[in-house]
Protein backbone atom coordinates (compact mmCIF):
# COMPACT_ATOMS: atom_id res chain seq x y z
CA UNK A 1 0.00 0.00 0.00
CA UNK A 2 1.44 3.34 -1.02
CA UNK A 3 1.13 6.64 0.73
CA UNK A 4 0.40 9.93 -1.08
CA UNK A 5 4.04 10.34 -2.11
CA UNK A 6 3.96 7.01 -3.95
CA UNK A 7 6.25 5.26 -1.47
CA UNK A 8 5.23 2.02 0.20
CA UNK A 9 4.13 2.71 3.80
CA UNK A 10 5.23 -0.65 5.13
CA UNK A 11 8.51 -1.00 3.18
CA UNK A 12 9.75 2.54 2.35
CA UNK A 13 13.22 1.28 1.35
CA UNK A 14 11.85 -1.25 -1.11
CA UNK A 15 12.30 0.99 -4.14
CA UNK A 16 9.59 -0.78 -6.13
CA UNK A 17 6.66 0.99 -7.71
CA UNK A 18 4.16 -1.54 -6.37
CA UNK A 19 3.59 -2.88 -2.87
CA UNK A 20 4.76 -6.40 -2.10
CA UNK A 21 2.99 -6.62 1.23
CA UNK A 22 2.05 -10.33 1.46
CA UNK A 23 -1.20 -9.41 3.20
CA UNK A 24 -2.29 -7.04 0.42
CA UNK A 25 -1.36 -8.62 -2.89
CA UNK A 26 -1.33 -6.09 -5.70
CA UNK A 27 -3.35 -7.37 -8.68
CA UNK A 28 -0.55 -6.19 -10.99
CA UNK A 29 1.83 -8.81 -9.57
CA UNK A 30 2.14 -12.47 -10.40
CA UNK A 31 2.27 -14.93 -7.49
CA UNK A 32 5.95 -15.57 -8.30
CA UNK A 33 6.73 -11.85 -7.99
CA UNK A 34 5.04 -11.77 -4.61
CA UNK A 35 6.76 -14.95 -3.43
CA UNK A 36 10.20 -13.82 -4.63
CA UNK A 37 9.92 -10.28 -3.30
CA UNK A 38 12.73 -9.12 -1.01
CA UNK A 39 10.03 -7.27 0.94
CA UNK A 40 7.98 -10.36 1.63
CA UNK A 41 7.98 -11.16 5.29
CA UNK A 42 9.49 -14.47 6.28
CA UNK A 43 7.43 -17.20 7.80
CA UNK A 44 7.76 -17.67 11.54
CA UNK A 45 9.76 -20.90 11.29
CA UNK A 46 12.32 -19.24 9.01
CA UNK A 47 12.59 -16.37 11.49
CA UNK A 48 13.13 -18.79 14.36
CA UNK A 49 15.86 -20.65 12.45
CA UNK A 50 17.63 -17.37 11.65
CA UNK A 51 17.39 -16.20 15.25
CA UNK A 52 18.73 -19.53 16.47
CA UNK A 53 21.64 -19.50 14.02
CA UNK A 54 22.50 -15.99 15.19
CA UNK A 55 22.50 -17.14 18.81
CA UNK A 56 24.55 -20.24 17.96
CA UNK A 57 27.12 -18.06 16.17
CA UNK A 58 27.26 -15.81 19.24
CA UNK A 59 27.84 -18.83 21.50
CA UNK A 60 30.38 -20.54 19.23
CA UNK A 61 32.30 -19.22 16.23
CA UNK A 62 32.14 -22.76 14.82
CA UNK A 63 28.57 -22.04 13.71
CA UNK A 64 29.78 -19.41 11.26
CA UNK A 65 30.85 -22.32 9.03
CA UNK A 66 28.05 -24.78 9.86
CA UNK A 67 27.26 -25.27 6.16
CA UNK A 68 30.69 -26.76 5.55
CA UNK A 69 30.86 -29.09 8.56
CA UNK A 70 31.83 -32.70 7.95
CA UNK A 71 29.93 -35.64 9.44
CA UNK A 72 32.14 -35.71 12.53
CA UNK A 73 31.33 -32.08 13.41
CA UNK A 74 27.63 -32.64 12.77
CA UNK A 75 27.57 -35.72 15.01
CA UNK A 76 29.43 -33.90 17.78
CA UNK A 77 26.98 -30.99 17.83
CA UNK A 78 23.88 -33.15 17.32
CA UNK A 79 24.89 -35.19 20.37
CA UNK A 80 25.35 -31.99 22.38
CA UNK A 81 21.88 -30.84 21.40
CA UNK A 82 20.36 -34.27 22.14
CA UNK A 83 21.91 -34.18 25.59
CA UNK A 84 20.68 -30.63 26.17
CA UNK A 85 17.15 -31.61 25.09
CA UNK A 86 17.17 -34.54 27.52
CA UNK A 87 18.16 -32.25 30.39
CA UNK A 88 15.56 -29.66 29.40
CA UNK A 89 12.94 -32.45 29.34
CA UNK A 90 13.88 -33.24 32.93
CA UNK A 91 13.43 -29.58 33.87
CA UNK A 92 10.08 -29.60 32.06
CA UNK A 93 9.02 -32.69 33.98
CA UNK A 94 9.97 -31.03 37.27
CA UNK A 95 7.91 -27.95 36.31
CA UNK A 96 4.88 -30.13 35.65
CA UNK A 97 5.17 -31.86 39.01
CA UNK A 98 5.59 -35.54 38.25
CA UNK A 99 5.86 -36.92 41.78
CA UNK A 100 2.59 -38.80 42.28
CA UNK A 101 3.33 -39.31 45.99
CA UNK A 102 3.56 -35.57 46.61
CA UNK A 103 1.01 -32.84 46.05
CA UNK A 104 2.64 -30.55 43.49
CA UNK A 105 1.28 -27.62 41.56
CA UNK A 106 2.25 -27.26 37.91
CA UNK A 107 4.30 -24.12 37.19
CA UNK A 108 2.69 -23.24 33.84
CA UNK A 109 4.97 -20.25 33.27
CA UNK A 110 8.08 -22.36 33.69
CA UNK A 111 6.56 -25.17 31.58
CA UNK A 112 6.36 -22.64 28.74
CA UNK A 113 9.98 -21.54 29.29
CA UNK A 114 11.24 -25.14 29.31
CA UNK A 115 9.34 -25.88 26.08
CA UNK A 116 11.02 -22.85 24.48
CA UNK A 117 14.41 -24.08 25.74
CA UNK A 118 13.72 -27.42 24.05
CA UNK A 119 12.71 -25.59 20.87
CA UNK A 120 16.05 -23.74 20.90
CA UNK A 121 17.92 -27.03 20.81
CA UNK A 122 15.59 -28.60 18.23
CA UNK A 123 16.11 -25.59 15.95
CA UNK A 124 19.85 -25.93 16.45
CA UNK A 125 19.67 -29.59 15.41
CA UNK A 126 17.71 -28.64 12.27
CA UNK A 127 20.43 -26.11 11.44
CA UNK A 128 23.22 -28.64 11.93
CA UNK A 129 21.53 -31.22 9.71
CA UNK A 130 20.94 -28.54 7.05
CA UNK A 131 17.14 -28.39 7.11
CA UNK A 132 15.45 -25.13 6.21
CA UNK A 133 11.88 -24.14 7.05
CA UNK A 134 10.50 -25.53 3.79
CA UNK A 135 12.09 -28.95 4.30
CA UNK A 136 10.98 -29.07 7.93
CA UNK A 137 7.42 -28.25 6.92
CA UNK A 138 7.42 -30.74 4.03
CA UNK A 139 8.73 -33.61 6.16
CA UNK A 140 6.42 -32.69 9.05
CA UNK A 141 3.42 -32.78 6.72
CA UNK A 142 4.48 -36.17 5.33
CA UNK A 143 5.01 -37.61 8.80
CA UNK A 144 1.71 -36.18 10.01
CA UNK A 145 -0.12 -37.83 7.08
CA UNK A 146 1.65 -41.11 7.88
CA UNK A 147 0.61 -40.88 11.53
CA UNK A 148 -3.01 -40.40 10.49
CA UNK A 149 -2.71 -43.32 8.08
CA UNK A 150 -1.28 -45.48 10.84
CA UNK A 151 -4.20 -44.63 13.12
CA UNK A 152 -6.74 -45.32 10.38
CA UNK A 153 -5.17 -48.71 9.69
CA UNK A 154 -5.07 -49.97 13.29
CA UNK A 155 -1.69 -48.78 14.62
CA UNK A 156 -2.81 -48.38 18.23
CA UNK A 157 -4.55 -51.77 18.11
CA UNK A 158 -1.40 -53.51 16.84
CA UNK A 159 -2.91 -54.28 13.43
CA UNK A 160 -0.76 -51.94 11.34
CA UNK A 161 2.41 -53.31 9.77
CA UNK A 162 5.05 -50.59 9.38
CA UNK A 163 7.01 -52.68 6.90
CA UNK A 164 6.24 -53.11 3.22
CA UNK A 165 8.69 -55.07 1.10
CA UNK A 166 11.11 -54.93 4.04
CA UNK A 167 11.15 -51.12 4.15
CA UNK A 168 9.77 -49.23 7.14
CA UNK A 169 7.13 -46.61 6.34
CA UNK A 170 9.29 -43.86 7.87
CA UNK A 171 12.06 -44.60 5.36
CA UNK A 172 9.59 -44.44 2.48
CA UNK A 173 8.73 -40.87 3.51
CA UNK A 174 12.21 -39.79 2.52
CA UNK A 175 11.79 -41.28 -0.95
CA UNK A 176 8.47 -39.55 -1.73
Amino acid sequence: MKNSSGVCDKYPDCGRDVCYDPDVICPKLTQKQVTDSPCREKDNLSKLLEMQLSLNERISDEFKSVDSWDERDKKRWLLKFCRAIMHELGELEDSIGWKWWLKQKMDVGNVKIELIDILHFLLSAFIVIGMDADEIMELYEKKNRLNFERQEKGYKDGKYDKYKDGIEDNRRLLDE
